[in-house]
């Protein structure tokens, strides 16, 4: 029996074919419906995935992705998945699911996302029982990469960023201010804006100048997750997974050890967890 597990953000996917005790690891473009039109959801299934893989004897394919709390949005995603592997089970899950039994299994936690969106979730012995409020706001949620690229570009406007970073954000933009500064305003496009910001700026992910916006969107989120979790932020453990929470762990941990709460532990990304889970239901 072959499985094929994706975890699916903004940004990429990460697949995983399992075979027995072999692994293959694939990578293609996100596939986050809220942000993908259909079209590009067929081309990233059918021209980036499928060249890499046989669907030969696939019984299974989990999708844990980003986007798809909606049954609207996660049904698109599921129509091109079940066109591409028809003789396969497909299962689509929220990417905090996905995240919470890479992390937690079987077992229970407060599991929280951080990458180019943030959410949070509690895991219930491999359920999510609770889900903190999918609202987000016009410049990203609070503690992700997005967040924290808005924070930069509100300086960029005002003309209070660091030289450096003006002198990135100038060179890799492909509007003029004014035009730029109207698009930011755009619910639908200000996120993907500062998502580009945060990696147009990622080499200087380490300065005190992006560290402290990073600390910043990183108080908010904390004050989402007091708020929405209550006592169980404070009585649960607490695990983190993203690129955001990897590369400002530092922050992370010292804003949360200062309201009393230790991560356990703070991973990259879900993949691996998941098919360590995966496996062991074969």
């Amino acid at each position: 029996m072959r499985l094929l597990i994706a975890d699916s953000g903004a940004t990429k996917t990460s697949w995983a074919l399992i075979n027995r005790d072999e692994v293959h690891r694939i990578e293609t473009s996100g596939l986050n419906p809220v942000y993908k039109a259909d079209k590009e959801i067929e081309s990233i299934i059918f021209d980036e995935l499928l060249p890499q893989l046989s669907t030969k004897d696939l019984s299974h394919l989990f999708f844990y992705g980003a986007g798809c709390r909606l049954w609207s949005n996660a049904e698109r995603v599921d129509r091109y998945l079940k066109e591409a592997f028809p003789k396969s089970e497909v299962e689509i899950k929220t990417d905090i699911e996905g995240a919470g039994l890479s992390l937690f299994g079987d077992e229970s936690g407060v599991i929280v996302i951080s990458g180019t969106g943030s959410s949070a979730g509690f895991m219930h012995k491999g359920d999510l029982v609770d889900l903190m409020s999918s609202k987000t706001y016009p410049e990203g949620d609070f503690g992700s990469g997005c967040h924290i690229g808005a924070l930069v570009l509100r300086d960029y406007f005002k003309d209070e960023a660091p030289d450096f970073i003006k002198l990135v954000i100038e060179k890799n933009k492909k509007l003029d201010d004014e035009a730029l500064f109207l698009q930011f305003q755009n619910p639908t496009k200000s996120k993907q804006i500062a998502a580009k910001v945060m990696r147009d700026i990622g080499e200087f992910i380490d300065t005190e100048y992006v560290k402290t916006k990073a600390q910043a969107s990183i108080e908010m989120l904390i004050k989402q997750l007091e708020t929405h979790f209550k006592e169980a932020f404070g009585k649960h453990p607490v695990k983190l997974t993203g690129s955001t929470a990897f590369h400002f762990e530092g922050i992370f941990r010292e804003i949360f050890r200062r309201k009393g709460i230790e991560i356990v532990e703070i991973q990259k990304n879900p993949i691996e967890g998941l098919t360590r889970y995966h496996k062991k239901k074969l």
